[in-house]
């Protein structure tokens, strides 16, 4: 990979796996000191290899559920492209978005406490632009689950059950939530300084969040393009559902050190599952696993390309 030494694939692989993860545990790791761990992560930052420290969170633990809308554009003169897309991703509903390739142009993906509340915020989007956000489609996440960049570094991925049932949490929790949301590497001391509690009680929060399934992990996001890699997603049509079915598509994910997002959907399309691959050869390789190993049980299969992706600007 193009700039990356065996040590920056690990450091990006533990990161990815954990990025809250300590300069002290990453060293120990990597075999290195801290400084020269912090070094690295200072110059990969700088690189534009890691854009931003994430946490994921189960918003269906907290009484939401999750959208997404598929946008194809219109005709657009001079920098109107930019600015429609510096609106789309500041949304400050916005937990992630895309800018893509194929039928569509643009992915919006946010949380709505139902579908009156979704649709609000789905007519004000569009009315801002209605000339340039032309079509577009809705699709309703019912699992997302993160998995590891195997290829960087073989940490072991698994896609668990989520519990659905809501939780309970208080104003403090919400305000980690928010800061983590932000910078999933912000530490306890500096969290409890923003929301006024100890460095222990924080720590405890953040535990407890994530034995709730509120906080589902940490991770990095990363600019795979600075890397020679292709980022895409599959959107999986189904003919008929069965529980060996989706274990079969589940292990699929799991064992293929390419795949690094697995969504379960309501609407166009069953599945969305996002690879990254050396090369477009490389992808349709890993689709053709895919089919082989699901037979006539896939109808369909639809691609976009990933060009650029952004996550928690508000």
């Amino acid at each position: 990979m193009k700039k990356l030494d065996t040590r920056d694939k690990r450091l990006l692989a533990e990161l990815d796996n954990n990025s809250r993860m300590s300069l002290s545990e990453l060293a120990k790791k990597l075999h290195l000191s801290r400084e020269a761990v912090n070094y690295r992560i200072k110059r990969l930052q700088k690189e534009g290899y890691i854009r931003a420290f994430v946490t994921h969170i189960d918003y269906t633990k907290l009484g939401y559920d999750i959208y997404s809308l598929y946008f194809k554009f219109g005709t657009m003169k001079g920098k109107e492209e930019d600015e429609v897309i510096t609106y789309l991703k500041k949304n400050p509903d916005t937990n992630w978005s895309a800018f893509v390739g194929g039928r569509f142009d643009f992915i919006l993906e946010f949380p709505a406490k139902n579908v009156r509340n979704f649709k609000k915020k789905e007519e004000k989007i569009i009315s801002k632009y209605p000339d340039v956000l032309v079509d577009h489609e809705v699709g309703i996440n019912t699992h997302q689950q993160r998995l590891n960049r195997r290829y960087l570094y073989p940490i072991q991925s698994k896609i668990i059950e989520l519990d659905e049932e809501p939780v309970e949490v208080d104003k403090k929790d919400e305000k980690i939530i928010d800061i983590l949301k932000l910078n999933s590497r912000t530490t306890s001391t500096e969290i409890g300084k923003q929301v006024g509690l100890p460095t222990s009680t924080v720590s405890n929060r953040i535990k407890e969040l994530k034995r709730k399934g509120v906080i589902l992990g940490f991770s990095i996001q990363l600019d795979t393009s600075k890397y020679d890699y292709h980022s895409f997603k599959a959107f999986i049509k189904m003919s008929t559902f069965s529980e060996k079915i989706d274990k079969m598509l589940k292990t699929f994910c799991e064992t293929n050190p390419n795949v690094v997002y697995f969504v379960t959907s309501v609407g166009r399309w069953d599945y969305e599952v996002d690879i990254d691959a050396e090369s477009h050869e490389q992808y349709r390789k890993i689709l053709r696993q895919l089919k082989n190993l699901m037979g006539k049980t896939v109808t369909d299969i639809e691609t976009l390309e990933i060009f650029r992706s952004y996550r928690f600007t508000y």
